[in-house]
């Protein structure tokens, strides 16, 4: 329909709903597909007709030539004229060879043309609001010329039936025209009933109410997966906005804390406390570590930021995996006085970005250890994988609860919140672990029986 939009006085009768437009499609192919049929009918018909009388007309024109070859002309007009119920529509006229009529049957029409040198030939014409079916014919006696033979039939009766056919064709088509109207706006308004479903549903659904759905029939067509993929979607939308709640909620909660004792401790020096160099001594100290805690926190949170659109600038580089796991263990042995097996054969080269994978590897280990005891041990192996490079963190610590597993990635998200705060947890350590290796296009999987340790396996694609 895009030639409507080009003709403007068609693009203004044109309509704006789509249900009147699939209406009037409805409508205008119906209408073409019946007026193309009763046309084809009618036509048809017509020849039929013609081609039937024009072989009467041709058996009539060889039955008078053969008597008039063997009695003449006052014989065959006699026999002729003997029967005249059999000439109702037919005429036959006796022509000499100078032209004059000599005998005439039945009804020949007036104003028939003179003899043109038409033989054998039959003729449609068009005399006033008649129809006539001419032939004309050489009459041959004795291998002489001694006139001319004119049949005509008035098809009088076959188009005046044509006529009232075509009447009532014209009638079936506008009957047609308005049920197929009437049809197509049922059966549209029936087959966009899911759209307006939709389209009322968006219209009802805000930030603070994303309950509702769609009503899905069960028919498996475009429309019934349109509503399916509209309440997926609200599911996700339903989800993003729970987890930005819980997000704005989560680090609402981590910077309280701090704050109020920032603010505890200013007011405390504004009353009496700056004249007491140990109490200004341990107010600096404090506010000092809870803002550089605070600090830490936003710093995660951009990097979650950045890690979630998709704008996190990897600097790739090939480096031996062994030196940055030796690396972690060094750190983890120097900062929690514990020690980190490693568990690597021979060299294994690493495409990454070096300073994210050791991040990486950092937070894991430093949840090992926190969450393991003394006597329990943290080891990271690693090995070339038909998949990649495959690094496991494993601890033998008080494990996971299986209904935690599959929430321990998500930011905030502690399992045993009250000790993860005692321990200085913000809980989205394991959420920038699932963000690099995302990054990295790789696979993250979390192993874990309570009491008995956790595992974290993460193959890095090469």
């Amino acid at each position: 329909m895009y030639w409507i939009k080009k003709i403007p006085i068609l693009r203004r009768l044109w309509p704006r709903r789509l249900s009147w437009k699939l209406t009037l499609i409805y409508a205008v192919l119906f209408s073409a597909v019946l007026i193309a049929l009763n046309a084809g009918i009618l036509f048809g018909l017509r020849y039929y007709l013609i081609r039937q009388i024009r072989v009467q007309v041709q058996g009539t024109t060889q039955a008078v030539l053969e008597h008039l070859e063997k009695s003449g002309w006052d014989e065959a007009y006699n026999d002729l004229t003997a029967e005249p119920e059999n000439y109702l529509e037919t005429g036959i006229r006796f022509i000499s060879t100078t032209g004059q009529t000599v005998h005439s049957v039945g009804t020949p029409p007036a104003g028939l043309p003179a003899l043109n040198g038409h033989f054998g030939e039959t003729q449609v014409l068009e005399l006033k609001d008649q129809h006539i079916l001419l032939e004309n014919a050489r009459v041959i006696q004795n291998g002489q010329l001694i006139g001319y033979l004119q049949v005509t039939y008035n098809m009088r009766a076959e188009y005046h039936f044509l006529k009232l056919l075509s009447l009532m064709m014209a009638g079936a088509d506008a009957a047609g025209i308005l049920f197929s109207m009437a049809a197509g706006a049922f059966i549209s308004r029936r087959a966009l009933r899911p759209i307006d479903a939709v389209t009322s549903a968006a219209q009802a659904i805000s930030g603070s109410d994303l309950t509702r759905r769609v009503t899905v029939e069960e028919t498996d067509d475009e429309l019934s997966r349109l509503a399916q993929t509209f309440n997926h979607m609200i599911e996700r939308l339903q989800r993003a906005f729970e987890r930005q709640k819980r997000f704005v909620s989560d680090a609402s909660h981590e910077l309280r804390t701090p704050i109020a004792v920032i603010q505890g401790y200013t007011d405390l020096i504004g009353r009496w406390g700056k004249n007491d160099p140990a109490v200004l001594r341990e107010a600096v100290e404090s506010v000092k570590s809870e803002t550089e805690g605070m600090q830490a926190l936003v710093e995660r949170l951009l990097f979650l930021a950045r890690s979630s659109d998709g704008n996190m600038q990897l600097r790739l580089e090939c480096f031996n995996l062994r030196i940055v796991l030796r690396e972690v263990a060094d750190e983890t042995r120097f900062v929690f006085g514990r020690s980190v097996d490693i568990r690597i054969p021979g060299t294994i080269m690493l495409t990454a970005d070096r300073a994210l994978v050791k991040q990486m590897l950092r937070a894991l280990t430093d949840n090992a250890v926190k969450y393991t005891p003394e006597e329990g041990s943290v080891s990271i192996e690693a090995c070339q994988s038909p998949d990649g490079v495959s690094l496991t963190v494993r601890d033998t610590g008080i494990g996971i609860p299986p209904e935690d597993l599959p929430h321990v990635f998500d930011r905030f998200y502690r399992v045993d919140k009250a000790r993860s705060r005692a321990q200085g947890g913000s809980g989205l350590g394991l959420a920038i672990v699932h963000g690099i290796v995302e990054a990295h296009h790789g696979t993250i999987k979390m192993a874990s029986v309570p009491g008995h340790g956790t595992s974290v396996h993460i193959v890095f694609p090469q």
